[in-house]
């Protein structure tokens, strides 16, 4: 019965000595909070410490510095060079714009000595006198040609002039053509003035 006891007390033994085992497996060996406290201070207090911190800090100031003035110039040198474009570019429109004053002013001429109808100046083109006078000619042989061709199918059809009435305004039809053409004209005009805005 002593054997039994004793066995029993070893195996009690045993089974305490497992348990303490076991709770000192589950202790996590990290340290609590005031010594961890205690251990940041102490880092932190650390002059090596100190120095490599104020060391990186002042390298990220200094790359981020350098950053900004890189980013800074590019952006001056690009509205410089927006600017300088933007003065060309005023310079070639106002060139441009003396040289269509020019052109138009030669055009009026060309129509007053050839004494065409100067509501048909806006719709001839070109890039020179020479080119406008051109395509003026065309045009006005143009609508000559119209107006002779519709002149004589009235004429085959055997046309009758209205007799003049006093309330009523009649028109030739060389004159009416006229205005279907320039109103026409002017609508394309418009038209492609609006496309080109």
């Amino acid at each position: 019965m002593e054997d039994d006891n004793n066995k029993q007390i070893d195996q009690n033994k045993q089974l305490d000595e497992n348990k303490d085992m076991s709770l000192n497996a589950n202790k996590n060996p990290v340290l609590n909070h005031d010594d961890l406290q205690i251990n940041l201070e102490t880092l932190l207090e650390n002059p090596e410490l100190k120095k490599q911190y104020e060391q990186y800090s002042e390298k990220q100031i200094q790359d981020e510095i350098t950053k900004v003035k890189r980013e800074l110039k590019k952006q001056y040198e690009d509205e410089k060079k927006k600017e300088k474009m933007t003065q060309e570019e005023l310079l070639q429109q106002k060139e441009m714009e003396l040289q269509q004053k020019e052109l138009k002013l030669n055009k009026i001429q060309y129509f007053k000595d050839k004494e065409y109808d100067l509501d048909l100046l806006d719709f001839v083109y070109g890039e020179d006198i020479n080119e406008a006078e051109e395509n003026a000619d065309k045009l006005i042989s143009i609508i000559d040609k119209v107006v002779e061709k519709k002149v004589a199918e009235r004429l085959k059809q055997g046309y009758v002039p209205h007799k003049e009435n006093k309330k009523e305004e009649t028109e030739s039809i060389g004159h009416t053509l006229i205005k279907q053409l320039t109103n026409s004209l002017t609508s394309a005009s418009n038209a492609q003035k609006s496309y080109f805005e």
